[in-house]
């Protein structure tokens, strides 16, 4: 007896049933550009409302603090801040990508190692980077090394701790995939290993960014090293309330530029991922 097989018969005449499109409703880009132009408006319009209600001195209006910003960027003190900043922030994240990174991901690879060292990152990572300014100071002075070491300290922990995750999220069919075929150890991490933790790292990269540009500016308005927050101390000792609201409203926008950056990295570099192709899709 032979078995019998399904096999799928199209009837002369009949036309070929489309495939059921996506109930998912795709955002349109007009409605997106509306509201975030409505948000811009409120936030703007709170502002103005702040500063009527508890004075300029407290809180200066928009258009003096942008006038105030307008006549910053032609002074050579501004652009030496911002340099200034810029590179700290810039360094000391190079360095906890290039500890944290490594380090997580072979603490990952082994359930004893990451069971070993849960309880001391758990322990460190609580600690405020900002009460080890004293200590810094005392080592290196105001400079941009003090900086360089607080930034590593707090932004180490989100690249070490995401490493970890992206290691232990990796497909177990895919590690039996490559035990199978007897994929070597080095082709494993790098055919295997690396591309499935690559969002993970990514993520991490931009938390541990934003994190870095925050002790930035926190080391050089406590600690008096040379950089923004600096300048910010300076003009608010100073009484100049618009200057330092401009520096303030420089180093938001400082922010939102190397999240932007590090956003438009993660769609290039990941643009087979799944998660990325549905933001595309939905923008």
């Amino acid at each position: 007896m032979t078995s019998r097989q399904t096999v799928p018969v199209i009837m002369a005449g009949s036309r070929p049933r489309a495939w059921p499109r996506s109930t998912r409703r795709v955002p349109d880009v007009g409605h997106r550009i509306v509201w975030r132009t409505v948000a811009v408006v409120a936030t703007f319009a709170l502002w103005q409302f702040s500063s009527a209600v508890l004075g300029d001195r407290v809180v200066p209006a928009p258009a003096q603090v942008f006038r105030a910003l307008a006549s910053l960027v032609t002074t050579a003190e501004f652009w030496t801040a911002l340099l200034t900043t810029v590179t700290s922030t810039l360094l000391g994240l190079l360095i906890a990508v290039a500890l944290g990174v490594p380090l997580g991901l072979v603490v990952g690879s082994s359930r004893f190692l990451t069971a070993s060292t849960r309880l001391s990152a758990d322990f460190l990572r609580t600690i405020p980077p900002v009460t080890l300014i004293p200590l810094a100071l005392l080592l290196y002075g105001p400079s941009i090394a003090m900086q360089v070491v607080l930034i590593v300290f707090g932004s180490v922990w989100p690249l070490f701790l995401h490493a970890i995750y992206a290691v232990r999220e990796v497909d177990p069919i895919m590690r039996d995939v490559s035990a199978v075929f007897r994929m070597s150890t080095w082709s494993r991490w790098v055919n295997i290993t690396l591309p499935s933790s690559a969002p993970f790292l990514l993520t991490g990269l931009r938390v541990a960014s934003t994190i870095a540009l925050l002790l930035a500016v926190a080391a050089e308005l406590i600690g008096n090293a040379p950089g923004i927050g600096l300048e910010i101390a300076l003009t608010q000792m100073g009484a100049q309330v618009a200057t330092a609201y401009a520096y303030v409203v420089v180093a938001a926008l400082l922010g939102v530029v190397l999240n932007l950056v590090l956003a438009a990295a993660q769609r290039c570099l990941l643009f087979w991922h799944p998660s990325v192709r549905s933001v595309d899709v939905a923008s």
